[in-house]
């Protein structure tokens, strides 16, 4: 025995009803979507259907996200057959554990149906036809008293649909069979006029010519006509505003048409706007031939402002969590990942697409603050926040596969209702990448001074204890001139005390704390006269090169310091070398207008002039590159270097108010770059007054950014992109490559690194994109000298290469230069004529 066989007689009575509305066709109709859509759209489930149950079957009048038109389910574990027997919405949050629908074809079977929650389709008489019902392929928390009502009423709406398009077929079918078969006019009359007025829809008759034969109450009130006696009038006179594509519409159906409008408007006679379901019927008479009209209307003004209300609210909060600059992450109750706004889509380098929750972690990874520790499972502020823990300010690393890696500090804590009901968790993201890289450039800065106080201070004592060591031993000296063995020991020791003199003015040089002796200089002068110098010193298989700038600004430095600096870079490259290799030296002017690009290179704006020096040497590990500059640090064998070259040279330029910025490729070689101020002294002979206004001009071409390092990809993709450039990047020439041979589009301008991993250097790659796209332009940019690089045979010529750091303006020139014939490139940047 089934659980519905003590209910025979109202399951009897139920059916009886439902066989009433059977006479529509099962074909889906547009107000029924409308809702369906609406349910499913306002509950963010896959599945919503208009189901209807009889003793044997349940079949769908509309279905959302199912492709199913009806269902042979046991009544016993079928959901919808369960729903009609309660007057309240049926809602079951996880089917798989209820042990009434474990057996349900839609349960075990694809699509394995895990959420249902059904309101009952109750008809005039109280019976339940069916459900409005939502589905989804995974558990979700039961509804809110607040999510049944929504829920109930929509079905409500639904089933005042069908009442409408029952009364449309009985009236028409009686008013048929009244004409047809010519009964007893009286009876008829007051029968058909009860079934009219107590219609749940507008209804009115017309003739051929549009003139009123019968209309209902209902039909009078929302037209306004209480007042007037319509039978016998024209249409067109009782309503003179009629629009003419409802002219259009009564032309039709007297042509034999039935015609159907979910939605429709008009304006009634105080100016307000009333919203309708309007349906035309041509009726016959007993010849069969069309007779008029049979209209119907049913005001859904009401049911039309809710779902507007619906749809306004869900766009607004919808538009306010895109607009919330802090990243917002949900998950629901089952711990399924449900929301991502703008700026956590951002955060992690999804776009707006959708993407599957299981998909998300392909496209990023996480990592504890230090950037490098995977974050397992347990420590993700969403998953410690949906366990209960209130989470505060945890901080992670999101790193986007392609992108900048983000510092992101997280708060979040786990969501319930009214009820206490878990409905998930949230959990709220603030960036402080920007934030991090300061506080590490400041702590680097408090590293490097705590360091100078401490070598400044025992530079000073050593030099107290130096100088009563080296006295008493040139003392001995004067006293041992006759124990030759003893003297020569004498000798040893004060040589010895020498060297240490000169390591505490190393240590003075980095503290900042030696007397600095400044004089206007020129510094291709100073250059020169050290050539030879240098040439003795290192060697005749190290190929010196220098290159200046002739109109070279002056500078106020100690020339003495400068000249000691030069020459301990100059040394340590000829260690790099190993006493053979390639060693530039090259001065240039540089303006920077704006600190660059990339944060690490921490300049300040204005006129310097560059000192570089480039060597071929092995190179440094970019895990050393931060280091390099404090004190005793050395990336020498053991007792083959103090650590205090590269010291003495930070030291110097700090002290003259310059910058030293060091950039290295490991088997490549190391160029270290030294910028001192410009001088308010005039060189004599010489125009200072260079100065070309930068341009800062883009253009739509599509371009090409290559280059393994993230940060400086990165940036030169935004600046091109500011521009208002096509922008593709890669992360090196074989990645570049595949897409050049791959891409749909032909590129304007190949951007690339010279010196890169990966088997494909810049200028290789510049010949194959050469092959593959013939008027493809190449610009080439390096962390080394241009003399270097020029040398190197492979780059031709100054005019395409950009040495970094560059700035956004001596991009775009450079950008345009090569893009532009000659004569256009002239008038943009305003040199024609000069």
């Amino acid at each position: 025995m089934t659980i519905f066989a003590n209910k025979h007689e109202e399951e009897s009575e139920r059916l009886k009803t439902l066989r009433r509305f059977a006479i529509l066709d099962t074909q889906p109709e547009k107000c029924f979507d409308d809702i369906t859509k609406l349910a499913a759209k306002q509950f963010q489930v896959p599945v919503a259907l208009v189901s209807l149950v009889d003793e044997n079957r349940q079949w769908f009048k509309s279905r959302i996200g199912l492709q199913e038109t009806e269902a042979e389910i046991d009544r016993d574990v079928a959901f919808c057959g369960h729903a009609v027997l309660q007057e309240d919405v049926l809602v079951i949050p996880n089917a798989f554990e209820d042990e009434r629908f474990r057996d349900n074809p839609l349960v075990v079977d694809e699509p394995k149906i895990r959420f249902y929650a059904g309101a009952p389709l109750k008809a005039a008489n109280g019976h339940k036809i069916g459900t409005l019902c939502l589905l989804d392929y995974k558990p979700r928390p039961p509804l809110t008293d607040q999510e049944k009502t929504l829920l109930q009423g929509l079905a409500d709406i639904v089933i005042g649909a069908f009442e409408m398009r029952l009364a449309t077929g009985v009236v028409k079918s009686e008013i048929e069979s009244r004409v047809n078969a010519e009964i007893k006019l009286e009876a008829t009359q007051k029968q058909m006029q009860l079934f009219i007025e107590h219609a749940p829809a507008a209804i009115a008759m017309v003739d051929k010519d549009m003139s009123y034969i019968m209309a209902s109450q209902r039909w009078s009130s929302i037209y306004d006509l209480e007042e007037e006696t319509i039978i016998g009038k024209s249409h067109y006179d009782v309503i003179p505003d009629v629009p003419d594509f409802w002219k259009e519409d009564h032309r039709r159906c007297l042509a034999g048409e039935i015609i159907k409008h979910e939605d429709d408007c008009f304006k009634r006679k105080d100016g307000s706007i009333e919203w309708t379901r309007r349906e035309l019927h041509p009726w016959h008479n007993s010849e069969g031939e069309i007779g008029g009209i049979i209209l119907f209307n049913e005001v859904i003004t009401e049911q039309k402002k809710t779902a507007d209300i619906l749809q306004r609210n869900t766009t607004f909060l919808d538009t306010v969590l895109e607009n919330i600059q802090e990243g917002i992450v949900a998950c629901d109750a089952d711990g399924y990942l449900s929301l991502f706004n703008s700026a956590a889509r951002s955060f992690h380098g999804l776009d707006k697409k959708s993407i599957p929750p299981e998909e998300w972690g392909e496209h990023y990874d996480l990592f504890q603050a230090d950037g490098e520790t995977p974050l397992e499972k347990e420590q993700i502020p969403l998953f410690r926040a949906f366990n209960g823990e209130r989470v505060e300010n945890a901080e992670m690393v999101i790193a986007p596969k392609g992108l900048l890696p983000r510092h992101i500090v997280a708060k979040g804590q786990a969501l319930f209702d009214d009820n206490n009901n878990k409905l998930g968790a949230v959990v709220s993201m603030q960036d402080v990448t920007q934030q991090r890289i300061a506080e590490a450039q400041f702590r680097q800065a408090q590293k490097m001074e705590a360091v100078g106080q401490l070598t400044g201070g025992l530079a000073h004592d050593f030099n107290n204890l130096l100088t009563v060591i080296l006295g008493n031993l040139q003392l001995l000296e004067g006293a041992l001139d006759a124990d030759q063995k003893n003297a020569r020991r004498a000798k040893s020791a004060a040589d010895a005390a020498q060297k240490g003199a000169q390591l505490t003015k190393r240590l003075l040089a980095f503290s900042r704390k030696q007397a600095l002796e400044t004089e206007v200089l020129n510094i291709n002068d100073l250059v020169f006269g050290l050539e030879d110098l240098l040439g003795r010193t290192l060697g005749e298989m190290i190929d010196l090169e220098i290159s200046i700038d002739e109109n070279l600004w002056l500078v106020d430095l100690d020339k003495h310091q400068l000249e000691s600096a030069i020459l301990n870079l100059c040394v340590n490259a000829r260690d790099a070398m190993g006493g053979a290799g390639k060693l530039t030296i090259e001065t240039k002017n540089v303006t920077f207008t704006k600190k660059p690009a990339n944060t690490k290179y921490n300049m300040q704006v204005g006129d310097f002039v560059l000192i570089e020096v480039t060597d071929t040497g092995t190179g440094i590990e970019k895990s050393a590159l931060e280091k390099v500059f404090e004190p005793f640090f050395t990336t020498k064998e053991v007792g083959e270097g103090t650590g205090l070259g590269l010291s003495m040279v930070y030291g110097f330029t700090k002290q003259s108010d310059g910058h030293v910025y060091i950039y290295s490729e490991v088997d490549v070689g190391t160029s270290v770059k030294m910028y001192f101020p410009r001088s308010g002294a005039l060189m004599t002979g010489c125009d200072l007054e260079t100065d070309v206004d930068t341009i800062n001009v883009g253009g739509r071409e599509r371009i090409l950014v290559v280059e393994d390092d993230e940060d400086v990809r990165a940036i030169s993709t935004a600046m091109l992109e500011d521009l208002g450039y096509d922008v593709c990047e890669a992360e090196n020439g074989v990645s570049a490559l595949q897409l050049l041979q791959t891409s749909e589009q032909s590129f304007d301008l190949l951007f690339t690194d010279i010196v890169m991993p990966g088997g494909i250097s810049g200028p290789q790659l510049a010949k194959k994109a050469t092959a593959l796209f013939p008027t493809i332009k190449v610009l080439f940019t390096s962390g080394f000298s241009e003399a270097a690089v020029l040398r190197d045979n492979e780059i031709s010529q100054s005019k395409n290469l950009i040495s970094k750091p560059f700035q956004l303006d001596d991009l775009a020139k450079m950008v345009r230069a090569l893009l532009d014939p000659p004569s256009k490139f002239l008038e943009v940047s305003g040199l024609d004529g000069q």
